[in-house]
């Protein structure tokens, strides 16, 4: 985490957790938007924010972009467009449309856009248009990392092997497996597809390189969702992996 985002950690934390613990609703979508169960945004409950939290939050982002343009509030781009979703006038009986409005400004701010042509569009128009750039970034694994908010260490990446060590525990898939071995006291994981050739593998390691040991799945370790499959391990602390519905490697977190 920046220095920036350190002294405003108070803040986002006050600002988000509310919203993060919302309590599931079961409602069919009148303004479908894909990809939102990555991050979690499926079927909740998610309440407008106050004025005050989004001035907040548009403070945060432009502070953050003058002090350094690779600063990002992008974890906010789940959350809003979800509520673009929650709020669309196809979707609720009052005018909300200048909350929606509000909410726009700030995904043109994270995504420090020029929005003077897309103001004269109507308001469900620049609602789909921010649901396509939104549906852009999701083939980056880049985008996935910024749009995601963690705790935990990481992203990290492993290192490549092409040793496998001894077998200690497989996970069914629907690209294939996923295999957990031990080498040499280092833990390795390998992906497999439904053919049983080698996609990745990675011998598995935390911050500053060290070796992370001793991994087993999680009780039902498969979580797919329509931007890639999370993967629930343990190593002592949570670990979470993170690969493409084809397989193919992503990053990994492990909690501290």
């Amino acid at each position: 985490m920046s220095r920036f985002f350190q002294s405003f950690f108070p803040v986002l934390i006050t600002l988000m957790v509310s919203h993060a613990l919302a309590q599931t609703a079961d409602k069919k979508p009148c303004y479908p938007i894909s990809y939102l169960d990555f991050f979690g945004m499926e079927n909740i409950e998610l309440d407008k924010w106050p004025q005050e939290e989004l001035d907040g939050l548009k403070q945060i982002t432009v502070a953050g972009q003058k002090i350094d343009t690779t600063v990002t509030t992008s974890f906010l781009i789940p959350m809003i467009v979800y509520q673009l979703k929650e709020f669309h006038p196809n979707c609720v009986d009052s005018d909300d449309s200048d909350y929606l409005k509000e909410l726009i400004q700030l995904y043109f701010l994270i995504r420090q856009f020029d929005h003077q042509e897309l103001d004269a569009l109507a308001l469900t128009d620049q609602i789909d248009w921010v649901r396509n750039d939104f549906y852009s970034l999701i083939p980056e694994d880049e985008n996935l990392l910024n749009m995601s908010f963690t705790l935990d260490d990481g992203p990290f990446y492993g290192t490549d092997t092409q040793e496998a060590g001894i077998s200690e525990h497989t996970i069914s898939t629907e690209f294939g497996e996923i295999i957990i071995s031990k080498l040499d006291q280092q833990s390795v994981i390998t992906a497999k597809d439904k053919t049983g050739a080698v996609l990745w593998r990675k011998i598995i390691i935390g911050l500053q390189g060290s070796a992370v040991s001793d991994i087993r799945p999680a009780e039902q370790p498969i979580h797919k969702t329509s931007a890639a499959t999370i993967i629930q391990l343990f190593a002592g602390e949570a670990l979470t992996l993170y690969v493409r519905n084809d397989g193919r490697f992503m990053y990994y977190y492990h909690s501290w």
